[in-house]
């Protein structure tokens, strides 16, 4: 409410003038009405008269004086008050916080395929036929048992070692001073030997090859299916990036149009408030009736002030 306000009227500069000149006048008949008193004193000494007390009177004109004084007063509060109150306006108006009933864009939720996780010789090996992998078992038994048997440190392999050392002259001592040659009679020949190795040995082969078929497969069995499952999550990764391609673009879209609506609502704020802050300002104190013969009679004082 712009109370004690108007497009016409006092300015603020003449305003603040008359209330100051209200101010001092209403002190200077304050001074006329308490400076008195009822008598003037005085007493006559050696022939001589000496004034003990100024005699001063009242005012002819007390009533008038006492009105003029609360004229005054009245005036100066109106103003005072009318003052407070336009600067109150002006300070509301620089108070005002910018609002908005725009809502920022909401932040997308993007895609995030659950990628296939690749798989080990454990899946493989359990993709196998039920023959398959019994073939497997039974070779890798037979590849295992036979190679233990002529491999290094293997019993052929230790016969083969000793054959020799086996034949070679050995004594028995029966009595004291007394020794006795020990015939050794081959179970089998050096040749025997070497031909079980050799056949032993490609047997092994045989049953090491398909062992080592098995463990092939199934090394190229997780291998090529790392292969598919690594183009599947890629095509994934793709379309996902795609999708939120998309996502990040509109996004922006409407964060940047979100911002621009911003900007304008807060020009357009700042600019209401400019031009409320100017009307506001340019309002003049309004007098009313009966006060505007006390203004009159003052303005003649300060018509020098814009």
């Amino acid at each position: 409410m712009e109370k004690f306000l108007s497009t016409s009227g006092l300015s603020m500069s003449k305003s603040q003038s008359i209330s100051n000149i209200c101010n001092q006048r209403a002190k200077y008949i304050d001074s006329l009405l308490t400076n008195v008193n009822n008598v003037s004193k005085s007493f006559k000494y050696l022939d001589e008269t000496h004034l003990k007390q100024i005699g001063k009177p009242l005012p002819i004109n007390v009533l008038q004086l006492l009105q003029d004084k609360s004229s005054y007063h009245s005036l100066q509060a109106y103003l005072m008050e009318a003052i407070k109150h336009k600067d109150a306006l002006l300070e509301n108006v620089r108070r005002k916080s910018f609002e908005t009933e725009l809502v920022h864009p909401t932040m997308p939720k993007y895609v995030k395929s659950v990628l296939i996780k690749e798989v080990d010789e454990k899946w493989a090996w359990e993709q196998l036929s039920e023959k398959e992998y019994c073939e497997y078992l039974e070779a890798e038994t037979y590849a295992s048992h036979i190679g233990q048997y002529f491999h290094k440190g293997g019993v052929l392999d230790n016969l083969r070692k000793t054959y020799n050392s086996d034949l070679e002259l050995s004594l028995v001592e029966l009595k004291k001073d007394e020794k006795i040659p020990v015939t050794s009679t081959p179970n089998h020949s050096e040749k025997d030997l070497i031909d079980l190795h050799e056949s032993l040995a490609n047997v092994h082969r045989e049953y090491e090859q398909k062992v080592n078929y098995y463990k092939a497969k199934v090394k190229n069995l997780v291998a090529s299916n790392n292969i598919e499952i690594f183009k599947l999550n890629s095509e994934y990764l793709i379309k996902d990036e795609l999708i939120n391609k998309n996502l990040r673009q509109e996004y922006d879209e409407l964060v940047k149009e979100y911002n621009n609506k911003l900007s304008l609502e807060t020009l357009e704020f700042n600019k209401d408030l400019e031009i409320e802050s100017k009307r506001i300002s340019a309002l003049k104190i309004k007098i009313p009736s009966n006060l505007q013969p006390t203004v009159d009679k003052l303005l003649q004082d300060v018509n020098s002030i814009d």
